[in-house]
């Protein structure tokens, strides 16, 4: 069962309480234009269910997604330039680059693990036959979609726990659409997939040995939505409206899974015995702090941050 949690208080980020009209479309007619970067997974279902059913467009919010970034550094880049006035990326990734220098602020969560460790959105596949669990994964190659991110955190931290040596692995950065590819080709042992590309790939053969997210912590947000501090704070009417429609259209996608599973075929390639079968996220707003924090930690202890970040400053 997909673990829901209340985007009621998405009302009060960035300290503000929206009612009837949103900002952005105060003026009668008017629409202000947001570009938003992200890497297509099934993950940003809410945000193409929003826009689909008119939902941004109702807070005067006109959205161009752009969909062709190779990593979340790309993103995070883009962004923190002015490129983009809204990125979609894991939380490591964003406190790296504020680490970096860049300003950047966090304006919403948007995926959230199931909870579930039996059944997650993510999770490490392999097709060798002497890999057992995931501590076998001890001196393997194993594929992630970007180095330094929440997945390099996960993997490393799900091979430690069962009792493995995340230390000897070797992690290649391969594109989840790749991922599969690279294990039926022996270029490493096992990867770390998102769906859809995690169901399409057990349906055809491969095992899951492991549930990273949930094991890492039953609440935990794996990625959120972020803007510069410059953009909250010239456009700030725009990043609240932008907010506030992301709020119900999180609450549009929790309400009907199927227009979901159906929306995800407009922005991903999937055929429907994958669609009904895949695993969702938990879609909210909110960002759970305790497990941010741990997530933080363990970066700080697998050397992917240098120093402890303040997660006061960045976290709506």
């Amino acid at each position: 069962m997909r673990r829901t949690r209340t985007v009621a208080a998405a009302a009060a980020v960035l300290t503000v309480l929206l009612t009837g009209c949103s900002a952005a479309a105060s003026a009668e007619g008017q629409t202000a234009s947001v570009t938003v970067g992200v890497m297509p997974g099934a993950d940003l279902a809410p945000l193409y269910v929003g826009i689909k059913d008119g939902i941004f467009a109702e807070h005067g919010i006109d959205v161009t997604v752009h969909s062709l970034a190779a990593t979340t550094a790309d993103i995070v880049r883009a962004v923190d330039e002015g490129r983009y006035d809204i990125g979609y990326a894991d939380i490591i990734s964003i406190l790296a680059a504020q680490e970096n220098g860049s300003e950047l602020q966090i304006v919403s969560g948007a995926a959230d693990t199931s909870g579930d460790a039996r059944a997650d959105y993510a999770g490490i596949v392999t097709a060798a036959s002497d890999i057992d669990d995931v501590s076998d994964l001890t001196g393997r190659k194993v594929a992630v979609d970007t180095l330094g991110t929440t997945n390099e955190v996960v993997v490393r931290a799900a091979v430690d726990a069962a009792g493995g040596n995340s230390s000897t692995m070797t992690l290649e950065a391969i594109p989840f659409i790749n991922a599969r590819k690279a294990i039926e080709g022996g270029m490493v042992t096992a990867a770390l997939m998102v769906e859809p590309y995690l169901t399409a790939a057990r349906l055809d053969g491969l095992r899951i040995i492991s549930h990273p997210y949930a094991e890492f912590d039953e609440k935990l947000t794996v990625s959120g939505y972020f803007t510069s501090t410059a953009t909250a704070s010239e456009r700030s009417d725009v990043v609240e409206s932008f907010v506030a429609a992301l709020a119900e259209s999180f609450e549009a996608a929790e309400s009907n899974d199927n227009a979901v599973r159906t929306n995800i075929s407009t922005f991903l390639s999937s055929d429907a015995r994958v669609r009904t079968r895949l695993i969702l996220p938990a879609f909210s707003t909110e960002i759970d702090r305790d497990a941010a924090q741990a997530l933080a930690d363990s970066a700080l202890e697998y050397g992917l941050i240098a120093r402890a970040p303040d997660l006061g400053a960045l976290l709506p």
